[in-house]
């Protein structure tokens, strides 16, 4: 037998390179694999874009008067009213029954010496917080009565310039003819040239006078349009500040109210009147939080109860600085608040810049750490739901 030599062995057919088949549909699956990495990608960084630069966002916090109603003296809680947050409470209604224990005299009348003191100090802040209201409101009409007088003078001044305006048209029109009619004589050689020039001078100051007047009755429309810009500007803060005065008014009476029933209470504690006593409630609102129960331990000025007053209840959202420009007064705002939309408005622009203010401190939903400018909103028409320091997510449109 004959062995092959090893040309033969490697030209032998069975020893041929097979090269691989590739599989046209694994090639297009490939394909479309990474077109839709890169889409999807793409999106990430578009998404990425929109919200953190795009999209004017803020935080909007819910704010009211809260009213803290505090024991004024050693004793235990003996009973107390059974609700829970958000339930309305009435002026005159009986919040609490504390039992309290007697002090010495002369503890009593050091604390009646320093609530007279406080009394007297927060009258005369209500006295001057009155005058400085006042004051300002007084600069403000008179702002305003300037303006009135301005825009009324401007609106006589107007319809006489109308009716010099309407006459000098009169009398444009006839120097005009005259003028034309003097080129015929001219012509025909019954008047001189001199004549004749002076008839065009005429009829050239006449509508000088014209343009002028035409010009300055323009001037006297402009001026009467920003007059009333400004008159409607100067009612809405008008408007603004006495809705504002209403309600620091009412805050610091309320502080009053509540110093002088506590004055009342302790001199008549020191007469002896009362071993339990009755906290009522001040005015009406909706509880907030319920800080004791029957039978707890209470000190002087431990807090009782805590509610406030829906009617003086406000919606501050706070804006990154940097989007200052694209918020305006009258922005339409949705707001995200207890799993829910929102729609609103903007109805004021504070532009004092803080750094971190401490509304946002330890709130998930804000960065500390940036520049803040705010703005208050217009309550939605249904707000039974919300109640103070609530926060939510508010996108300005």
């Amino acid at each position: 037998m004959k062995l092959r030599n090893s040309k033969e062995q490697v030209d032998a057919p069975f020893l041929t390179e097979v090269k691989p088949k590739v599989h046209k549909k694994s090639a297009i699956w490939k394909h479309f694999r990474n077109v839709c990495v890169v889409l999807f990608l793409t999106f990430l960084s578009i998404s990425y874009y929109y919200y953190n630069y795009l999209r004017v966002t803020g935080v909007v916090i819910v704010k009211a008067n809260k009213i803290t109603l505090a024991s004024q003296g050693v004793g235990v809680v003996k009973s107390i009213i059974d609700v829970d947050g958000m339930t309305d409470v009435k002026v005159g209604q009986r919040i609490a029954t504390l039992s309290m224990k007697g002090l010495d005299a002369f503890t009593l009348n050091r604390r009646i010496f320093d609530l007279e003191d406080m009394v007297i100090k927060q009258q005369e802040k209500i006295t001057d917080l009155q005058l400085k209201e006042d004051t300002t409101k007084n600069d403000i009409q008179n702002r305003l009565r300037q303006l009135t007088r301005e825009y009324e003078l401007a609106k006589i001044t107007d319809k006489s310039l109308d009716k010099r305006v309407k006459k000098l048209k009169e009398i444009t029109k006839l120097v005009g003819l005259q003028s034309d009619r003097a080129q015929k004589l001219y012509e025909l050689e019954v008047i001189s040239l001199s004549d004749l020039n002076a008839l065009k001078e005429k009829r050239l100051e006449s509508q000088y006078t014209l343009d002028s007047l035409v010009e300055e009755d323009v001037e006297n429309d402009k001026e009467i349009v920003n007059l009333k810009g400004l008159i409607d500007l100067s009612k809405k803060d008008l408007l603004r500040h006495e809705k504002k005065s209403s309600s620091a008014m009412k805050t610091q009476n309320d502080r009053l109210k509540l110093l002088q029933e506590r004055l009342k209470f302790m001199k008549e504690l020191k007469a002896g009147v009362y071993e339990d006593v009755d906290l009522f409630c001040p005015s009406n609102g909706k509880v907030l939080e319920v800080h004791v129960q029957s039978g707890d331990s209470i000190g002087e000025d431990s807090p009782i109860i805590t509610f406030y007053r829906p009617e003086f209840m406000t919606m501050q959202v706070y804006i990154e600085e940097r989007f200052m420009d694209r918020v305006q007064v009258g922005s339409n705002v949705t707001i995200r608040l207890l799993k829910e939309n929102f729609k609103t408005k903007v109805t004021y622009i504070n532009k004092n810049i803080v750094y971190s203010p401490k509304d946002l401190q330890g709130r998930d939903i804000s960065s500390e750490g940036k520049y803040y400018f705010s703005a208050e909103l217009a309550l939605p028409g249904s707000t039974s739901r919300f109640f103070p320091g609530k926060s939510g997510l508010a996108i300005i449109h």
